[in-house]
């Protein structure tokens, strides 16, 4: 639900109200937002104004980081959505290459045309999994939230498409360690982390996720029992949970 104190408060006055009125009628194609120098685009519909809410108003991934770790150069946006995840941390660490990932066709062109004006996003239309292998599509009706993936062996699949794991981003783009890797990927955490390589964790900085149960039971459990082997102190922020690794200085 949009409340127009909660724009005026996020943006200032005159910039709060014109923000509001265009969510609210959904003139959306031209957004301005204080602090993000391009103006963004939405669809005219409730998911895409949750999505704004999350990011500027709500501010769920701005994340305070430790002072002597410097500015981060590699940031993961696993279901990157609309882009405006991806807007919001180049906006904030503007030398940072950012891999913005998202399965769905209409998501992912909104997303380029988000981050057309920034260099430093790497958009990829694909999905984070534990390996790289063809994957499908699922629309679960719930929205253009609520995309999930799943493997395929159909050569004439329309939704298929090339999954991406962490190392094949690290060996394709050539780096080690991630500053910031985000992941909310509609219930594929679970692949992600179960029976799977995620020693990569030793050399993530921040972890930022959303955990999907009511997508795919067992998320949860098996994405506790990967991250406790190593030394993360933990947060929580809106639906996020935050981990700091605290091997790293």
């Amino acid at each position: 639900m949009l409340k127009l104190t909660e724009f005026i408060q996020n943006f200032g006055f005159t910039n709060g109200v014109t923000n509001y009125l265009k969510l609210r009628y959904n003139r959306t194609r031209n957004v301005q937002v204080r602090g993000i120098k391009y103006p963004i685009s939405l669809r005219p519909n409730k998911f895409d104004k949750y999505t704004f809410k999350e990011m500027f108003i709500l501010r769920d991934y701005d994340i305070r980081l430790p002072a002597s770790w410097g500015p981060p150069s590699v940031i993961i946006d696993a279901g990157a959505n609309i882009g405006l995840s991806a807007v919001f941390f180049s906006s904030k660490y503007s030398d940072a290459r950012i891999f913005a990932i998202e399965p769905s066709d209409d998501n992912y062109q909104c997303l380029v045309n988000n981050c057309k004006p920034y260099p430093n996003v790497v958009p990829l239309k694909s999905a984070l999994w534990p390996v790289t292998e063809t994957l499908h599509v699922i629309n679960q009706g719930q929205g253009l939230r609520s995309y999930m993936v799943e493997p395929t062996q159909e050569s004439d699949d329309q939704t298929a498409l090339s999954a991406v794991s962490i190392r094949s981003l690290q060996n394709q783009f050539g780096f080690t360690t991630i500053d910031i890797l985000k992941i909310d990927i509609e219930g594929s955490e679970k692949d992600l982390f179960e029976n799977a390589d995620h020693s990569w964790l030793a050399n993530t900085k921040c972890l930022i996720i959303e955990l999907h149960d009511r997508m795919k039971e067992g998320c949860s459990k098996v994405f506790f029992q990967a991250i406790s082997q190593y030394d993360f102190s933990f947060s929580m922020k809106g639906e996020n949970l935050i981990f700091i690794n605290n091997n790293i200085q």
